[in-house]
């Protein structure tokens, strides 16, 4: 089967966005969560071993959800030019330089993941009838609330993940 990773509307790392961009990111999302679904059920399903797997969104179909995820991860070597800049983005303003590897996630990898995230998120909604997806800004970062539980928005997409 071939799987389909996710095209993001922006390349833009979620702090360097506009609240204009941040409010279309949010309208994006939540369009394609669907179809993002199903392109993740499709993928398991089509896994030998992983046919059976049933989303019907309960927390016991995350067991086999992530099982299936853990197989499915890859990475890729980074050049030296990619090694290079990343490490001075992380390194950036810090006194005493941190390590980083020489490998990422590959690009499918990082979709599955999100893929399995918004699977995820579907799963709190639809058992914790006081749940729902809030965005609300502060500053310039944004923080999305589920009914009291706060987290950030971790996900970033570098702009050569998707050339």
């Amino acid at each position: 089967m071939e799987y389909e990773t996710i095209q993001p509307p922006f390349t833009k790392k979620f702090d360097e966005m506009s609240k204009t961009e941040l409010k279309e990111y949010n309208r994006w999302f939540h369009q394609v969560l669907p179809e993002r679904i199903q392109e993740l059920v499709k993928a398991v399903k089509s896994t030998s071993g992983f046919e059976g797997w049933v989303p019907d969104f309960t927390p016991d179909s995350l067991y086999v959800l992530g099982d299936w995820l853990a197989l499915q991860v890859e990475t890729r070597q980074l050049s030296r030019a990619e090694y290079e800049q990343k490490y001075q983005e992380v390194n950036k303003g810090v006194r005493f330089p941190i390590d980083i590897s020489d490998r990422e996630m590959s690009i499918r990898t990082v979709s599955l993941a999100m893929d399995t995230g918004m699977y995820l998120s579907e799963v709190f909604l639809r058992n914790h009838a006081t749940l729902s997806w809030t965005q609300t800004f502060k500053g310039v970062s944004v923080t999305y609330i589920t009914a009291g539980l706060r987290f950030r928005a971790l996900v970033s997409w570098s702009s050569n993940q998707y050339t």
